[in-house]
C-alpha cells in the first residue's frame, strides 16, 4: 500500500509544482497572458452570443407566427375562364361549413385621398368585413369598428391610420369628418390602432392607411368577386381536418377544374422560416467559429514563441 501512497503523493507534488510554475509564468508575462485570455474570451463569447441571439429570435418569431396563424387558413383564388373568384354567396357557403367559424375577404386598392385642399396619392385602402373586426377588437384606437350593417349596405364610412390623420386632419378631430377617396365622400368613423397585430395576411404586407367595408371596396373596384381571403376555423378544428372539407367545397364551386385555388397553412410558412433561420444560425456560427480558430492560432503562435525563447 505504501508504494501506492507514495505514487499519489508524487503526483500531487508534481501537479502543485506545475500549477505554481504556471502562475509564476503568467505573473511574469502579464501583458502576454492578458492578450491570450482576451483572445479566448472574445472568441467563445462571440460564438455563444450569436447562437443565443439567433435561437432567441427564432423562438420569438415562431411563437408570433403560431399565435397569429393558429386556427386560420389562407385561401388564394386563381380561378378559371368562367369564375375568377368568390362572390358573397360563395363565402356564405364556406362560412356555413361546420369546420369554419368565419371568413375575412382581403380586398385592397390604391387611391387618392383628399380633404380641404390637402391630398395624398397612391394610398393603400383595404376592404374588410365585420368578422375581421370581431377577431381584431383592438384594431381601432378611437371611434367605432366597422359592423355587419356597413357590409350589407356598402356604407361609405372609413377608418384611417394615425399617419393619414396627421397629414389631412392636423389639429382637427377626424371622427365624423368627411374625406374623399377617389372623389367619393367617406365619413371617418374611427382611427386605426398602429399597434394592432391585424390578420395573418397583413404580416407580410404594409398596414393600410384606410379601411372601408369590403363590399364598398368591391364597388370602387367595379368587381363582385374576391381572390384572397382568410378562413378562421371553428373551435377545436385543426387545419388538417378542415383542408379536405374546404377543398371539396371549392372543387365544386370551380367545376372540379385543377389549379384554381391554393390553400396555405401557416405551418408551411413556419417550416420555411425555420429552415431559413437554421441556415442563418449555421452561417453565423461558422463565422464565429472562424474567429475562434484564428484566435486559437494566434495563441498557439504566442505559446510557441515563448517555448522557443526558453529553449534557445
Amino acid at each position: 500500500m505504501r508504494p501506492m501512497f507514495k505514487g499519489v503523493a508524487s503526483f500531487f507534488m508534481m501537479l502543485g509544482e506545475c500549477l505554481a510554475m504556471s502562475v509564476r509564468n503568467i505573473l511574469s508575462n502579464k501583458v502576454r497572458s492578458l492578450l491570450t485570455i482576451l483572445g479566448i474570451l472574445i472568441g467563445v463569447t462571440a460564438v455563444i452570443a450569436l447562437i443565443t441571439t439567433v435561437n432567441g429570435f427564432s423562438g420569438s418569431l415562431t411563437s408570433s407566427f403560431s399565435g397569429m396563424g393558429a386556427g386560420t387558413l389562407t385561401l388564394s383564388i386563381t380561378g378559371n375562364e368562367l369564375k375568377t373568384g368568390l362572390n358573397a354567396a360563395d363565402m356564405a357557403e364556406l362560412t356555413a361549413l361546420d369546420e369554419v367559424d368565419g371568413v375575412v375577404p382581403s380586398v385592397s386598392l390604391r387611391a387618392r385621398i383628399s380633404r380641404s385642399g390637402k391630398y395624398k396619392t397612391n394610398v393603400t385602402v383595404a376592404g374588410r368585413n365585420d368578422y375581421y373586426f370581431r377577431q381584431n377588437t383592438d384594431a381601432v384606437e378611437r371611434g367605432r369598428l366597422l359592423n355587419k350593417i356597413d357590409d350589407e349596405n356598402s356604407t361609405f364610412v372609413c377608418l384611417i391610420s394615425t399617419g393619414l390623420m396627421e397629414e389631412l386632419f392636423y389639429g382637427v378631430d377626424p371622427v365624423d369628418q368627411t374625406l374623399y377617396i377617389d372623389g367619393v365622400p367617406f365619413t371617418v368613423v374611427g382611427i386605426l390602432n398602429s399597434e394592432s397585430n391585424g390578420s395573418v395576411t397583413e404580416m407580410f404586407t404594409s398596414k393600410p392607411d384606410a379601411v372601408i367595408p369590403y363590399s364598398t371596396a368591391m364597388k370602387l373596384k367595379s368587381e363582385n368577386e374576391v381572390t384572397s381571403l382568410t378562413v378562421y376555423l371553428a373551435e377545436n378544428v385543426t387545419s388538417e381536418a378542415a383542408t379536405p372539407v374546404l377543398e371539396n367545397t371549392l372543387d365544386a364551386l370551380f367545376s372540379y377544374e385543377a389549379d384554381t385555388y391554393t390553400i396555405t397553412n401557416m405551418s408551411v410558412i413556419e417550416d420555411v422560416m425555420d429552415t431559413m433561420l437554421s441556415m442563418v444560425s449555421t452561417l453565423l456560427s461558422g463565422i464565429a467559429s472562424i474567429a475562434l480558430i484564428v484566435g486559437g492560432i494566434g495563441i498557439m503562435n504566442m505559446m510557441l514563441t515563448t517555448v522557443t525563447e526558453r529553449t534557445t
